[in-house]
């Protein structure tokens, strides 16, 4: 891979660009999926693909290519440098990330670790997934979404200034449904695990917690229409503030897309919160040092006791905003310069999760419509749910067929209270204490 991409910035120089950077990803994944006691699917895949970003004559252009043969490659340069002639003079976007003397392989314990679990314990478990469901008997009628994964992957960086930066990573992941059926009334809930080795999986807490929140939420109906105070599963709290992320987007500020774009500084949540964009958080699934220009990254405050403090930038959007560039570039081999986060790591607040849970509330453990209920520009969302209305502590009610709407920024700016323990969602990717929103807007009955 390396030789590769050196061949293709050779090229590249030579076919008359003045800057080069290239981006090859190779891939293999394992995929098994059981269906009435049998092995349903079981599909090995390979991919690779190179990717240049390319300036001449002070305009970009990008191509790719799946096949690495000389002619190939010279036709992905070619049509990289014909695209460029019909892109705009770039002011701030060029190539021009050195080395920092970093090590060039950035794989460790946090990307990679040894694994030699056999083929037949791979299939044992996803067999375990839907069986362990199914022997649970009545109410459970059956498990039809449930597989495991297994997924490696190798990517470089490399431009025509020296820069080269690799770095593998391996995770797997495995997930089970469960669908109650009792009384005429049908109810269905999933759940995933996911962990840098097979050992890290835990399978019995997805079949147990798919089987619990089916059998729990079949006698679902709606509560009253009103306002309530609601605590949302980390999975979904994940999602909820997943729709929202534009908001640190320095690209986004500039495309005047961004309803933040004039907030820094500014008070934007309640003060107990302090939210930092970690690529380096240990245990998460998405650890890295470097972004996709071959920059070194380190974890960014974005919101620092409630007050906006930083965006996210990579090097272009680092110059037209006259700010530090803090490592934030998002490209594919396929794709052109972007911005994109890493986790999303939560700083403990002050109160208990005792105090979180006290009184009444909403317990939400499953959204749907999350992005088609979703106005980033003004924070207006509205989504379908579904959970437990809980008071004192205890469980009243199942809760089905509401919609949970209100907006975003007036929520995380009065919001309740921040609990003092971090957890994980479940594919380990936002890292959160427990929160508790006030006075959201539920439609029910």
């Amino acid at each position: 891979m390396k030789k590769s991409a050196e061949k293709i910035i050779d090229l590249a120089l030579t076919m008359g660009a003045n800057e080069c950077e290239v981006i090859i990803s190779k891939g293999r994944s394992l995929s098994l999926k059981a269906n009435e006691g049998t092995l349903e699917e079981h599909k090995v895949s390979g991919t690779q693909i190179a990717g240049v970003r390319l300036k001449s004559a002070g305009r970009l252009g990008t191509s790719y290519s799946e096949s690495f043969d000389d002619e190939s490659l010279k036709s992905m340069i070619k049509t990289a440098l014909e695209t460029s002639k019909y892109s705009k003079v770039s002011e701030h976007e060029s190539i021009d990330a050195s080395n920092d003397g970093s090590k060039e392989d950035a794989t460790n314990e946090h990307t990679w670790r040894e694994d030699n679990t056999s083929d037949e314990e791979k299939v044992a478990a996803v067999l375990k997934l839907e069986g362990d469901v199914l022997a649970k008997g009545k109410p459970f009628k059956s498990a039809p979404y449930n597989g495991f994964s297994e997924n490696e992957g190798e990517k470089i960086i490399a431009n025509h200034l020296g820069l080269f930066r690799s770095i593998k990573r391996r995770y797997f992941s495995g997930y089970t449904s469960a669908l109650a059926e009792q009384n005429g009334k049908q109810s269905m809930h999933y759940y995933g695990t996911a962990g840098l080795n097979f050992k890290d999986l835990d399978l019995d807490k997805c079949i147990n917690v798919s089987c619990d929140q089916a059998l729990g939420l079949i006698d679902g109906s709606p509560v009253k229409t009103g306002n309530y105070a609601v605590v949302f599963d980390h999975d979904n709290l994940a999602e909820l503030w997943g729709c929202f992320l534009k908001v640190f987007s320095a690209k986004a500020a500039i495309d005047k897309v961004n309803p933040w774009a004039k907030k820094l500084g500014q008070k934007v949540a309640n003060s107990a919160l302090t939210l930092v964009d970690d690529p380096r958080y240990i245990g998460a699934m998405g650890y890295k040092t470097f972004d996709d220009e071959g920059i070194a990254c380190h974890p960014v405050t974005l919101i620092e006791n409630g007050v906006f403090a930083n965006f996210l930038h990579n090097s272009a959007t680092a110059k037209e905003m006259k700010q530090a560039n803090n490592a934030r570039a998002g490209r594919g081999a396929r794709g052109s310069l972007g911005i994109s986060s890493t986790q999303l790591a939560f700083a403990p607040g002050n109160d208990s999760d005792e105090d979180i849970k006290s009184g009444e509330y909403l317990e939400i453990v499953a959204l749907q419509g999350l992005h088609s209920g979703v106005d980033v520009i003004s924070g207006d969302f509205s989504f379908g749910g579904a959970g437990y209305h809980v008071k004192n502590g205890v469980r009243t009610q199942a809760v089905r067929n509401v919609t949970i709407s209100g907006n975003f920024y007036d929520l995380i700016l009065n919001m309740g209270p921040i609990g003092k323990t971090v957890y994980s969602n479940s594919d380990r990717s936002f890292f959160s204490p427990e929160m508790r929103f006030e006075n959201i807007s539920v439609g029910g009955k």
